[in-house]
This record gives C-alpha cells, structure tokens and sequence, in this order.
C-alpha cells in the first residue's frame, strides 16, 4: 500500500461520495463509540461493486480462502480521515498528523 494518504484523502476527496465502506467488528464499532484519530480499521477490497448487503457477504464467503487470508490481503485504513466520517477532516492540516498518516515504511 502507497500510504499517500494526501492524495487518498485530499487529491481523489470528491471520489469518496462514490465509495461504499461496510464497517463490521465489535472491537471497532466498540472504539467508534468513543472516537479518537487514531483508529484505524482493516479494508478488505471488492473488486466488484454488489447491489445488497447480502451480495456483499456472499462474494465475501466466495472469495475468502484460509490461504488468501494466510497472504494479508488487508489495507489499514485511518477511518476518521475518511471524508465526510469526522468533522475535522475538512480542514486539510487534519492530516498532517504523522503519528496517524504515516508514511510507509
């Protein structure tokens, strides 16, 4: 993953109204109760885009393996950069933030 979390967030901002972020885990519901800038979520790409919730978890169920998982198929993601997520985020300095936008390693 590039981290360029400038033109994620800043450069392609208006392509995220086209974006469709399906958010499970008790852990990370449980942290979004109480948010903070740091928390960060792991992004499982579709390559598809489905019409349902329930087309979403079959094509899940498809396409995750023991051996695709083994991989770390995973991205994470700082989920209060996404736009539109934290009020924040609109002022571009939000993520100046080396601690949470980290560049990659």
């Amino acid at each position: 993953m590039a981290k360029d979390w400038w033109r994620l967030f800043g450069t392609l901002r208006p392509l995220w109204q086209q974006a469709q972020l399906l958010l499970f885990g008790h852990a990370l519901l449980e942290k979004l109760v109480s948010p903070r800038k740091p928390i960060t979520a792991h992004v499982y790409r579709a390559q598809a885009a489905t019409h349902s919730l329930a087309d979403m978890d079959a094509w899940m169920a498809a396409d995750l393996s023991a051996d695709k998982l083994a991989g770390k198929p995973f991205a994470h993601l700082p989920v209060l950069g996404v736009p539109g997520w934290w009020a924040a985020n609109e002022n571009p300095a939000f993520y100046d933030d080396a601690s949470v936008f980290r560049p990659p390693k």
